[in-house]
């Protein structure tokens, strides 16, 4: 049997790029090797002499539930908020509602959940329309009949909330200006929403507690407003170089 290779075989053998293979292979064997110091150093625990809160390995933040049971943040839902990619209802949609609100509120005589669960919408529209001052009696009417009736605890969520984000939302534009009265509204508000969420931890996806901390934040800001340009409203740095900002002991530990 003849095993010579035919002259078409030995022609295309001798036009392989030889130089090109040899420095594929040679580019793969020094990413593999890049790749292996990469990984080596991105598990090692960085400067734990420096920086000892780094030497710890945690999950990120965001990819943590918020409690048992529910869902870790999402960019995707960051990205839909951004750019507000949610349906809202419009001042026509709110006017509209208020108005069947208040007709059937007329229609009935006697206390009880309808007619709060009536008041709860009434004041949320009122809101939504830009009148937050109008719906903070209404919601202290309904607080002050629950607790004649001897409701407490979680029964009381939905009016601590809702007075306490009217109390925040009517003040708090009088209190940047340096209101007084209504710096003094304001923390009456973010007191019921810690109420509200000592009760219902779980409510608005866990994000309510957050509503407490920016308006605190925002206060703080009313009394001393160089605040603004040391920290954020999660209490970051923001006056320090990027060295200092990640030596978190120092920082949180200083009175600065």
């Amino acid at each position: 049997m003849n095993k010579t290779i035919p002259n078409h075989r030995r022609e295309v053998r001798s036009m392989l790029p030889w130089p090109a293979v040899i420095g594929v292979l040679f580019g793969a064997v020094l990413g593999a090797g890049i790749g292996f110091v990469a990984v080596a150093v991105a598990n090692r625990p960085w400067l734990p002499h420096t920086y000892p809160f780094l030497a710890e390995r945690v999950p990120l933040p965001h990819h943590v539930p918020p409690f048992a049971g529910s869902l870790s943040l999402r960019f995707a839902m960051v990205h839909d908020v951004l750019l507000e990619r949610f349906p809202r209802h419009g001042k026509a949609w709110y006017e509209a509602r208020n108005r069947q609100v208040q007709e059937r509120l007329l229609q009935i005589s006697d206390i009880g959940p309808e007619r709060w669960g009536l008041t709860d919408d009434l004041a949320v529209g009122l809101d939504r329309l830009g009148h937050p001052e109008d719906a903070i009696p209404l919601l202290r009417e309904k607080l002050t009949q629950q607790q004649s009736a001897g409701l407490g605890g979680s029964e009381l969520y939905s009016s601590w909330a809702n007075l306490g984000t009217m109390l925040i939302h009517s003040g708090m534009r009088h209190a940047v200006r340096g209101d007084g009265a209504a710096a003094e509204q304001v923390a009456e508000g973010v007191k019921l929403i810690k109420q509200a969420v000592q009760v219902n931890p779980g409510a608005h996806f866990g994000r309510e507690r957050w509503q407490a901390v920016i308006a605190q934040f925002l206060l703080a800001v009313c009394e001393r407003p160089a605040v603004l340009t040391k920290f954020d409203c999660l209490g970051n740095r923001l006056d320090l170089d990027i060295e200092r900002m990640l030596n978190r002991e120092e920082n949180w530990s200083s009175d600065t």
